[in-house]
C-alpha cells in the first residue's frame, strides 16, 4: 500500500467511517482540521472504558525491569498515559514516569527535578 500525507487522510478516512464514528466525524469536520487532531478526538470518544481501565491499572503497577533500557520502559509509560487520557498534564505523567523507575535512576532524575516527560 502507498504511503499517503495526513492531510490526504484526514481527506479519505470518511470513507472508512461506518455508524456513529462516521456521524461524530460529520458533526466535527469544522473542528478537526489536522490528522492529529482527528486522531486524539477520535480516541477520547471513541476508545473503550475496559481498555482505559486496563491501562490505568497497567500504569499504577509499571516498573522498570531489570534490565529494561529507560527508553523501553518511557515509552511504555506514555503511551499507557495516552491511553488512559490522551488530555494527561505533563506534570502526571512525570510522576507516572517516576513511579515505576528503578531506585538506582531515580536520585539522578529527581536532582534534574523534571517538569516534563519530555
Amino acid at each position: 500500500m502507498a504511503e499517503i500525507i495526513e492531510s490526504q487522510a484526514l481527506k479519505i478516512i470518511i470513507t472508512f467511517l461506518a455508524g456513529a464514528g462516521k456521524e461524530w466525524f460529520i458533526e466535527n469536520t469544522e473542528t478537526i482540521t489536522t490528522w492529529t487532531v482527528f486522531k486524539h478526538e477520535f480516541l477520547k470518544i471513541h476508545s473503550s472504558p475496559a481498555t482505559k481501565q486496563l491501562a490505568a491499572q497497567r500504569l499504577r503497577n509499571r516498573q522498570q525491569r531489570l534490565n529494561e533500557p529507560i527508553i523501553e520502559y518511557y515509552i511504555d509509560i506514555m503511551k499507557l498515559c495516552k491511553t488512559v487520557d490522551p488530555d494527561m498534564t505533563a506534570v502526571s505523567k512525570v510522576d507516572n514516569l517516576l513511579h515505576g523507575l528503578k531506585s538506582s535512576l531515580m536520585k539522578e532524575v529527581l536532582r534534574h527535578a523534571p517538569e516534563t516527560p519530555d
